[in-house]
């Protein structure tokens, strides 16, 4: 390979490439545009040679079994606008050196065994348009210097042990339209900046120690943001109030926090909502029967709260090729299992177990639900019987309470 100085490209990604990769790689100084390893199986350690191709502007050696470190010497490539190093076993801390690559657009460190903090450095290419550090093992705080980059547009670090707050600095990435913190240990508020994202499309604080309330007069003037995911924090208060501002949201996620108060009916109004967890709240009140509008709806999980009243039978008149899972675990439910359930032949989950108060004979209509792989009526005064159908296919996960409810080929007693 060094023999070849006259070499301008090199793409050997995806192939089954091994061994140590070749320090003669360094030989190849008129190389220039896009140098791709990734997707092979090179071992060892990225050569030091590398910083010699100082003509390469798109570097990647992603999906690899390296060890060792990211070298130093990257910090020579001035042309370099993309930097991607995933997946690839590396260890060590960030280079402080990537800091002067001034044309740097993209960098993606992603799925290592990095230590350390984010060094300020690397925020100081302003051209900086998307940053990519998730499941990197990385710790610290994130740098109130993250405001210089004025042009970044994602922005993800989950998965890390980073800690302390959400930087108000935040506030001045007016182009943001992808964050991703979450499974960190963040702690203190949402910040009130985020009423600055005005492109925001993704906002990811899922697993941290968030706490208060959400600020919704902020929140709901991002009215282009499809995905909320801030479940398995410590957030009080109530579900906004003018929710339905955000029409078009696909994924609402504020499970397991400490919200009470009511469903607002008007998350009815989202149609785009495909996905509604509010699970392990303290939420009250009954199940908005305007929620049959959510035409787009996959999953509704209310479960572990304390819900009460019936379930709406307009629940039936959701899309029944949409909707595929339905969870209302361990609640105050009462009433009866409507008939209208039968109508969602796509529903894979049912899960309505932990309702005491909710009786009556099971709906021989359950028996058209042809696709429904788990199937949960146990902790409930429900009677009647199982639909053979179901209860004889062994692939159906499956609990009742047998004294009440005749099961044949009963398996799933409780």
């Amino acid at each position: 390979l060094g023999q070849l100085t006259e070499l301008r490209e090199l793409w050997i990604n995806f192939n089954r490439f091994s061994g140590q990769f070749p320090t003669e790689i360094g030989r190849l100084d008129r190389l220039s545009g896009t140098l791709r390893f990734d997707f092979n199986f090179f071992s060892g350690t990225i050569p030091s040679e590398i910083g010699k191709l100082t003509l390469i502007d798109d570097l990647s050696f992603s999906y690899n079994n390296f060890h060792g470190t990211i070298p130093t010497q990257i910090g020579l490539l001035s042309k370099l606008t993309s930097l991607s190093v995933i997946d690839s076993q590396i260890s060590g801390t960030i280079p402080t050196e990537l800091g002067v690559l001034s044309r740097l657009a993209y960098l993606a460190l992603d799925q290592n065994v990095l230590s350390g903090s984010i060094p300020t450095e690397i925020l100081s290419p302003t051209n900086l348009v998307e940053l990519h550090l998730g499941d990197a093992k990385l710790n610290g705080t994130i740098p109130t210097e993250i405001g210089r980059l004025q042009e970044l547009s994602i922005f993800r670090a989950p998965a890390n042990q980073l800690t302390g707050t959400i930087p108000s600095e935040f506030g001045l990435l007016r182009f943001l339209e992808h964050i991703d913190l979450g499974g960190n240990i963040l702690r203190g508020s949402v910040p009130t900046v985020i009423g600055n994202w005005r492109r925001l499309v993704e906002l990811r604080l899922s697993g941290n120690q968030l706490s208060g309330s959400l600020p919704c007069a902020q929140l709901t003037g991002l009215r282009t943001l499809r995905m909320l995911s801030a479940g398995s924090n410590a957030l009080t208060g109530t579900i906004c109030r003018g929710i339905e501002a955000l029409s078009s949201l696909t994924s609402l996620e504020l499970h397991m926090n400490h919200f009470t108060g009511s469903i607002p009916k008007e998350i009815g109004l989202i149609h785009s909502l495909a996905s509604l967890v509010l699970n392990g709240n303290r939420i009250t009140g009954s199940i908005p029967s305007e929620l049959h509008q959510l035409r787009a709806l996959a999953d509704l999980d209310l479960s572990r709260n304390s819900l009460n009243g019936t379930i709406p039978t307009e629940i039936g008149l959701l899309d029944s090729f949409q909707f595929e899972n339905l969870i209302l675990a361990n609640n105050n439910i009462s009433g009866t299992l409507p008939s209208e359930l039968g109508r969602l032949f796509s529903l894979e989950t049912l899960d309505v177990s932990g309702n005491y108060h909710l009786s009556g004979m099971i709906p021989t209509e359950v028996n058209g639900l042809v696709r429904l792989k788990r199937l949960f009526l146990n902790g409930t005064s429900l009677t009647g019987t199982v639909p053979m159908v179901l209860f004889c296919d062994s692939s159906i996960q499956k609990e009742v309470n047998c004294t009440r409810v005749d099961c044949p080929c009963c398996g799933g007693c409780s």
